[in-house]
């Protein structure tokens, strides 16, 4: 269960659209480096290029001051989003039987379900 991860997409798109010094095929390899953190794969999709030249090239880009400096930001915005805590389970556990359960279970010294 991923609660935030629908506003998670539209953050990180709005992060590189407001970032003027990449041009369109580097965001784009930007978005492709955080669905597999591999970096000939993501220079393959992003330039349409074999897999010989992303090779050698997929290095370079990585070491780009902006590239890295975006990536940098955007994994730290992609990891805030994948975690949640107890306030996002709440209205979840509320809607469920889980959460009697589990307060029945807390109660009686962690007996068993029935």
């Amino acid at each position: 269960m991923h609660p935030k991860s629908k506003k998670g997409a539209p953050k990180i798109v709005d992060e590189l659209e407001a970032n003027g010094e990449l041009n369109d095929k580097q965001k784009l390899f930007c978005l492709y480096y955080l669905q597999r953190f591999n970096a000939i794969w993501s220079y393959q999709k992003a330039y349409g290029v074999s897999y010989k030249i992303a090779h050698s090239s997929a290095t370079r880009m990585l070491a780009n001051a902006v590239i890295k400096k975006q990536l940098s930001i955007l994994k730290k915005q992609q990891a805030s989003d994948l975690y949640f805590d107890v306030a996002d389970m709440l209205p979840l556990l509320a809607e469920s039987n889980l959460l009697k359960q589990l307060y029945f279970m807390y109660a009686c010294n962690n007996a068993p379900f029935d």
